[in-house]
């Protein structure tokens, strides 16, 4: 996905891994989750530019979402299961940053 200014579409079936660079330029940074298909398994790879400071909003069904990380160069990481029965996406990590 690149850097990333304003909001983030997440096509499910590109792949199970979405890792994104947040511009310091705007804030927050909405993610938006499109297509989601039972059982499927998504790792999300947030990322903060040298500067830092953004906020993220996961948008729609998730529960168990972490904070990510503020500081510069910083990346978080969490996974999640999309459970179609509940239309509900479930956290099963923690998020964490390295």
């Amino acid at each position: 996905y690149g850097t990333i200014n304003g909001s983030v579409n997440v096509y499910m079936g590109h792949g199970n891994i979405h890792k994104v660079t947040l511009n310091h330029l705007t804030t927050p940074v909405n993610f938006v989750i499109n297509n989601p298909v039972g059982g499927v398994h998504e790792t999300f790879i947030i990322c903060q530019d040298a500067t830092g400071g953004v906020k993220v909003n996961f948008l729609g069904s998730l529960r168990g979402v972490g904070v990510v990380d503020v500081g510069a160069n910083k990346c978080s990481r969490q996974s999640f299961v999309y459970d179609q029965t509940g239309l509900i996406w479930w956290a099963t990590s923690a998020m964490i940053s390295d």
